[in-house]
Parts: structure tokens; sequence; C-alpha cells
């Protein structure tokens, strides 16, 4: 075969020349695989493949389009793109640009690090964030005025940076994502970086979140407060510059100093969080609700997860048994969701009575102030979608992380996050679409017919259960029954006052408001869901939000996030371009505005203003290319406890457990083997007492046949016989083993001047082993002397002559 441009000649050779016949099939031989029609193209798909799909499926992709690939080729892709070695300091900028490039907003924190002498040597990035339009689009929708979750998890990098992750509900209570950060902890100063991030960037004309669920680690308790305190001194800086410092009366209550979580002094104990805990940071441990630069309200609330397992690994180490524990762990349970205040003081008391003295005072201190934030009682009056604990934000990272890996770079980390991010919208879109065409089974059409496919199915079965709560109250009613006293004191000019669920946690209609207009035979008007939960809501509220018959009706018009509307709202467009010429039209504006003698002045302000900041970006250009920024070194992980089988490392509590078992274990061998060491002792001194009684019995024997034999013997003879004691021992005990031989009993003989009783002694272990052995070694001898017994001479042939043979 010999290419010649587009086609393929075949040359005829003689097989003389070869030991085999040609291959029919050419290119089925390893050489001439890449010269396969269509090879190309297949490489080129399996590329955008590699690192999203597995073999398999990209085989079935390709094998659908008339392709093929074999595996070790498609797994050999990345690693030759992978193949190139980048410095920190190329990453970090190739990183950057890749972002920019993509559309994709990334601002970083970045720190100096000082020699001995305190010269700047180095510049590390501490914390990198990215988003992307969509995601401040669905931000500014689901978020503001709501809820938002984060928690950070790892092994995702080689760096192994901490992937910090926002996360909201959506109107079809599904979670998105709408920020993602990498830091080297989860620090005060990264949480404090990221929520200004937020106030820049997502919430700067509009409310923030207000509600923050996270984990008790102490580094998001510090950045939340910290950063609450920042705003309230930025307050306090434009109330000044507007000459109103001294007024401070006409300041509302909440904006007042004292209510701000302010770094007076340390908490008495210290948290039991299974995250990253800095020394540094600080945590207030009695207000949980802050004020925004906003002047809007924002709670940081736990997990009540985290709270429990914080409680029981405390149990562990302090020394509980299994049972008491487990009497405490449902009480811990039932103060947690106590569904009321009387409940929760009963509950807790409850608890405090079957702690020790010394566990009393540290939940007394520790946990009961930080109550409003994490037991039901006071959760459940939050505008926190339901949400009682991390769960959701831990169930996403398993969908975050699925292509992530700890051998991955953080390049390309982020380059697999950032095309998980681009179908936001339309992953939306699509679970919004049941909703448009579509209507509940089980829902009452007439009363909801004005909201009917203009709100999500998820809302409608919120408040169908409402209704029927409703329809039971109005019949009792009509039965002549007991009536509801707060309904009949129901008033909609101020709403619910009886913190019901749904008003609070949801913006949503109760069931006092459905029961106003299902006695008036009206269908509920729309005006009082939220506009989150619209299909086609706003984009966006400038302001909050209250339950009113007055407020405004968006289901006339439509207005939802939508592929032409995706930038609404991102006032960075562009890296920042459009922000520079909406502040230039903005500045021209107010040129036009202002009255003759101040427009030069106001010009030349400006110009001033402009070429400073021109200036100060030229000096920091040259401080970056003096001193680059680089990513940080590897990180080192904290000593966390591994189980096989399993991804994650172990919890506090869980690794609290694994060492108690092990403890545990631990004794129940000690305890066995001192079972078996008494067992063998009992035996060792079982056998020796044995011994010591043969000897005592032989002994006794042996002076008995001396004194027997003294009788006869004349008193002038001087001959001595030697006696084996050994013989005696094996007669003794074959005379004690005899079965018609009465037990031996070692007879009491009085003892003479020549003679002394002997001692029995205690062996020790060793001994009496060889005693045992040496017994043995005597038994066997003796056995053989009994197999062979001395024969006895009865030839008759002395005198018998036998004539001599030689061998020979």
């Amino acid at each position: 075969m010999k290419s010649q441009g587009d086609q393929w000649v075949l040359r005829h050779m003689n097989f003389d020349q070869h030991n085999h016949p040609p291959t029919p099939n050419p290119f089925s031989l390893q050489p001439h695989v890449s010269r396969r029609p269509g090879f190309a193209e297949a490489t080129t798909v399996a590329k955008t493949h590699r690192g999203i799909l597995t073999y398999s499926e990209s085989k079935e992709v390709l094998k659908k389009m008339g392709l093929t690939i074999d595996p070790n080729r498609y797994y050999n892709l990345a690693r030759k793109e992978q193949s190139y070695s980048l410095s920190p300091h190329e990453e970090a900028l190739m990183l950057l640009h890749y972002l920019e490039s993509r559309n994709v907003h990334v601002v970083v924190d970045e720190q100096y690090v000082l020699d001995k002498r305190g010269d700047k040597k180095d510049r590390v990035i501490n914390c990198i964030v990215w988003w992307t339009s969509a995601q401040i689009q669905m931000a500014r929708r689901f978020v503001s005025d709501m809820l938002a979750q984060t928690d950070a998890t790892f092994n995702t990098n080689e760096k192994r940076l901490l992937l910090q992750c926002f996360i909201g509900i959506d109107n079809t209570n599904s979670t998105f994502e709408f920020l993602q950060a990498f830091s080297t902890a989860e620090s005060a100063r990264n949480i404090r970086f990221i929520l200004q991030v937020l106030q820049d960037y997502y919430f700067y004309d509009c409310p923030g979140f207000a509600v923050l669920a996270g984990d008790f680690g102490s580094g998001l308790s510090a950045g939340f407060a910290q950063k609450a305190a920042e705003d309230t001194r930025e307050v306090e800086k434009q109330l000044a510059h507007k000459g109103k410092q001294n007024q401070l009366e006409n300041v509302p209550d909440e904006l007042q100093l004292d209510d701000y979580p302010l770094p007076t002094a340390r908490p008495e104990y210290e948290p039991d969080s299974q995250t990253i805990i800095v020394d540094t940071d600080w945590v207030r441990a009695v207000e949980p609700t802050v004020v925004t630069i906003n002047q809007e309200k924002a709670i940081l609330q736990f997990c009540t997860w985290h709270g429990a397992e914080a409680i029981k690994r405390r149990l562990i180490t302090k020394g509980y048994t299994k049972e008491r524990r487990d009497n405490i762990n449902n009480l811990i349970w039932e103060w947690i969701k106590a569904p009321d205040f009387d409940t929760l003081e009963e509950a807790r008391d409850k608890l405090i009575f079957s702690l020790n003295n010394s566990d009393k005072e540290y939940l007394v201190g520790w946990y009961q102030p930080k109550e409003p934030q994490f037991c039901h009682a006071y959760t459940r009056q939050y505008r926190n979608l339901g949400v009682h604990a991390t769960q959701r934000v831990e169930g996403n990272h398993f969908l975050l992380t699925a292509n992530l890996h700890k051998n991955l770079k953080v390049s390309d980390a982020v380059f697999r996050i950032c095309n998980r991010l681009e179908s936001l919208i339309e992953d939306y879109e699509q679970r919004l679409s049941r909703s448009r065409i579509s209507e509940p089974r089980l829902i009452d059409t007439t009363f909801f017919q004005r909201v009917l496919r203009r709100v999500t199915h998820y809302c409608l079965e919120l408040c169908g259960s409402e209704l029927l709560k409703a329809k039971e109250l109005y019949d009792i009613e009509l039965s002549g029954g007991e009536k509801d006293n707060d309904n009949n004191e129901f008033d909609p000019e101020f709403g619910c006052q009886q913190l019901c669920e749904l008003p609070l946690r949801y913006r949503l209609p109760c069931k006092h408001w459905m029961l106003y207009f299902y006695r008036k035979n009206e269908p509920i008007p729309a005006n009082l869901f939220h506009p989150r939960w619209l299909i086609d809501g706003p984009a966006i509220l400038h302001k909050p939000w209250q339950i009113r018959l007055d407020n405004i009706d968006f289901t006339m018009g439509g207005n939802t996030i939508t592929e032409e509307a995706e930038y609404t709202g991102d006032r960075s467009l562009g890296a920042g371009r459009q922000l520079i010429i909406d502040t230039t039209m903005a500045m021209v504006e107010k040129h036009q505005n202002l009255p003759p003698g101040e427009k030069e002045s106001f010009a030349l302000a400006f110009k001033k203003m402009s070429d400073t900041l021109a200036t100060n970006q030229e000096q920091k250009l040259e401080r970056l290319k003096a001193i680059p920024r680089r990513l940080p070194d590897a990180i080192v992980q904290p000593k966390v406890t591994f189980v096989p089988g399993r991804k994650r490392a172990l919890t506090g509590r869980e690794a609290a457990e694994l060492q108690e078992k092990e403890q545990a274990r631990e004794r129940r061998r000690a305890q066995i083997t001192a079972e078996k060491q008494a067992k063998n002792d009992a035996r060792q001194d079982e056998a020796a007492a044995v011994r010591s009684q043969l000897l005592d019995a032989v002994a006794a024997e042996y002076v008995a046949s001396q004194d027997a034999e003294s009788h006869n013997i004349s008193s002038d003879s001087d001959s001595d016989e030697f006696v084996d004691i050994d013989v005696l021992i094996t007669q003794s005990q074959a005379r004690s083993q005899a079965p018609i031989q009465a037990p031996i009993q070692a007879p009491i003989q009085p003892t003479t001047s020549s003679s002394r009783p002997i001692r029995a002694c205690k062996p020790t272990a060793k001994q009496a082993s060889q005693n045992r052995r040496v017994i043995e070694k005597e038994d066997k001898r003796l056995a053989r002397l009994t197999r062979k017994p001395k024969t006895v001479d009865t030839t008759q042939l002395d005198d018998f002559e036998l004539p001599f043979r030689s061998s020979q």
C-alpha cells in the first residue's frame, strides 16, 4: 500500500520475499491504525469526551457516528496533553487568561511572603473565586432575601486546596451552584473575602441572602461576624460623611454597635468541628443575627447534624458507656427537634440532668447560647426554605467532584467545573417545562385557578396541604364546633401573626390567608406568592418582599431567565468593560445636569481621579511584573482517619467510636490472654502438686524399706547399695495407676536424726516443664526395657563342636 495524495495504490509483491501472505485489510495492523479513514475525526471527538465520559460511554457515542478508537489511545489523549509541566507562576497566569477568555469572572486574594529581613520575596494566591453570568442571574433571583448554603470539600486537586461551594435552591426545589472558590483553608480571611465578592458582584443593588447555612466551623462563624463588623463601620462612615454622625437616634435599633459581633473576647469553649480551625479566628457565641451594608438582616444557621455529632463525640471521649450514650443521643435529638420553646426548655433540662457535672457546664456554656442557630424552635421561623442541615451542599459535592481527583492540576479542575456550569440555564428551563405544560392532579383547581401554570408544581404542593387545614377549620365552624380564635382575629392588612411556617420560611400564604379567601368563595390571588415561585417571575427584587394584598402582580408580564436575558444584572460584563462604560455615561449625564460654574471643576476632578487610578494601576502592574503571583504550595492535610472502602475521612464522632471499639478489642484480647495464662498456671500447679505427692510417697517408701532392712543386716557390715530414685518413682507411678490398687497414701513415719523430711517446693514453670520432659524420657526408657526382657541362657550345646567354616 502506498499513499498518493488522497488515494491508496495497491502494489503487487512477490510471495518469495515474505514468509506469510499479505493481510487482506492492511488497516488492521498496528502501524497503520492512524491511517484508518475517520481516525482523525474519532480522535478529535474523543478529546472532548476525555475527563467527562468513560471509555465505554465514549465508545457508544463514537459507534453511533461510525467511528472507533481503542481504549489505550483514548486514555492516552489526556496523558499527552498533560505531559508538559508548568511552574506555579505559569499555571496561575494560564488559569486567569483561560477564565477571562471564556467570559468567566474571576478574582483572587493574594498575600506577600516576607523573608527574614521583612522584604517581599513572593506573592501567593490564597483564594481563587470564579463564577459565570448565569450563576449571577440565578443567585439574584433565588438567593436574594432567601437561603444560601456553603461547605468545603477536599481531594479535588494536587495542591490539596479546599473547594468552597455556595449553593441555592430554585423554585423547583432543585439545588444549583452560584459560586465556587479554591482556598488554602476555611479561615475567617477567606470567608470574609468571598462574602465581599458576593456583595460587590451579586447583591450590589438588592438584598443579599437572609440565611447562610453552614457547619460549626469557627472560620465560617468568625468570617461572617467580621464581615458584619466591617459593614457596620462602613455604615458609620457613610453617616459621618453625610453630616449625620451626631444623629444616632435616627439609626434603626439593629444598626447599633452593641448588636454586632465585634471581636471582644474569645469563647470559653473551643468548637467541636471537623473542619479546619484557624487559631486566630474568634467566634461570637450569642448573637446569630447581623446587619449587612444594605441594612438587611442576615442569619448564620448551623447544621443540626454537625452539632449533634460534636456532642456525641464529647460523650465518647468522656467515657460514657454505650447504653448511657444511646439514651443521651435520643435526648439530644429531642432537644434539637423541639417544635416550640416550652418543649425546648423541657428537653434541654432532661438532657442536662442526664450528663455529668463537667459536661453540664460545657452544654450550658457553649451550645445553649447557640440554640437560635440550630434548634428547630428557632430555625423554623427563618427564611431557610425548610432547611435544617447541610445535606444539600454535601450531596452537591458528589456531583461537582465527579470528574475531579487528588492528582488533578488546579487549572484542569477549574476547567472541568466550568464545563459543568455551561448548561445551568438550560437545565433549569428543562426542570421548569413540566410546570408550564401540566397541572398537579391532587390540587383544588378552583381555588388555585389564578396561579395554575403560573407557579411551579412544588409551590402548589406546599400550598395544597395548607388548604386542607383551612378547609378543616371551615368545616368546624360550619358544624357549630369550637371556632379558631386565632383565625377570627386574622386581619389581611397585618397578615398572619401566628408564626406559621409557610409565610416565614417560604414566603407563601398559610392556612389563615387561604381560609380568608375560602370563606369568601374567591380564588387566592397570585400577588400573595413570592415572585421567586413564579414561572415567569422578575429577575430581581430591589427591596424585601412581604405578603400583602397590595403587592404587584408579576404574572401579567413575562420576565424569566432565558438565554437572551442571560447577562441581566451582570454589571461586570466583558471583564468590567461594560461597568466602565456605564460609569462614564453616568458621569457625563451628571456633568450635563450641573448648574453653571460647576461643570469645569467637576470635569477636572473626574480627570484627576482617572489619572490617579491609572497611575496606581501602572504601579500595581510593575509590582506584579517584579513579583508575579503564583499558586500556593501543596497543602499538608490534617491528620484524619480513613478506613478501607470509603472515599471520605471519618468524622470526629466516627473516629472516636472506632477508637473506642479498638480499645474494647484490646481489653478483650488482654482478658483472653490472662484467662489462658491462668489456666496454664493452674495446670502447672496441679502437675507440680502431683509430682510433690509422688516424691513424698517415694521418700516414705524408701525410708520404710531402709528401716526394715536394717534389722536383717549385721552391725559390722560396711556394704552400701546404690538406689536409683527415678526407678522408684516409676514404680510408684505404676502402682498408683494400677486399677486394683488403692491410691498411694504417704505414710507418716517418724523421722530420725539421720534422715531429714523432704520439703515439697512449688517448681517454676520452666522447672515443671523440665521435670515433665525428664519423666517422659524415663517412661520411654522403661518401656523399651519392658519390651526387651533379659533372656536366660538354656543351651545344651556347650560340649558340641561345630566344624569351622570360613566366610571366604
